[in-house]
């Protein structure tokens, strides 16, 4: 997918928030994102989401991310397929990952399949949950990710994923600007239980 064009106005009003929510979020306390994070997974392990999955495609959670480590461990035990990214250069391709141990530090410090598993092919499941990190999010889907635009490409290209953004209660904002290439959620979950963004859409 050839990039697409962002206007220079929002990338700069866009580094602004990002820079913003980052703050906001690094402020909530360790113990709070613990319980918050605690929570958010329980509300998703016990949905009809996780429990119609075959795949989960999920981040490896890093600094103060809502933590998908135990989730990891957890949808291994249940049987799921699981993928996590890996970063090369201006790429990202999802491993299959067997068991934590399997994790390595990669690009800024954050764990990474050593990408020896088999890559991710939609072909090869019927249902897949992708579960998305961000930095804010708008209740009707819309994201602010890191500014690399790895997820809204393979998102792009493989836009019949059940898109879910993981975020505590306080990411939730306003004010989040969609450029035309970046991908909404399909749900959020926060610690307070889950969104559907778009309710008027039928869905599993």
């Amino acid at each position: 997918m050839e990039p697409l064009p962002i206007s220079v106005k929002n990338m700069e009003t866009k580094k602004d928030l990002r820079k913003r929510a980052s703050v906001a979020r690094d402020s909530i306390s360790a113990l709070d994102r613990k319980q918050k994070s605690d929570q958010i997974l329980s509300h998703l392990l016990n949905s009809d989401l996780y429990r119609n999955a075959d795949c989960v495609i999920t981040y490896v959670s890093f600094r103060s991310e809502v933590n998908t480590i135990s989730l990891i461990g957890d949808a291994i035990k249940d049987g799921k397929t699981v993928f996590c990214p890996k970063v090369n250069g201006d790429s990202m391709s999802f491993f299959q990952v067997k068991d934590l141990s399997s994790l390595r530090s990669g690009v800024f410090g954050i764990l990474e399949p050593a990408g020896t598993e088999p890559v991710f092919s939609r072909n090869d499941f019927s249902d897949v949950l992708v579960l998305v990190p961000g930095l804010s999010f708008q209740p009707d889907g819309s994201r602010l990710g890191y500014g690399g635009g790895y997820y809204d490409r393979f998102l792009f290209e493989n836009s019949s994923l059940i898109k879910v953004g993981l975020c505590y209660s306080e990411q939730l904002k306003e004010n989040v600007i969609m450029d035309e290439h970046d991908m909404r959620m399909d749900y959020l979950i926060t610690e307070n239980g889950i969104m559907d963004c778009n309710p008027k859409i039928g869905k599993k």
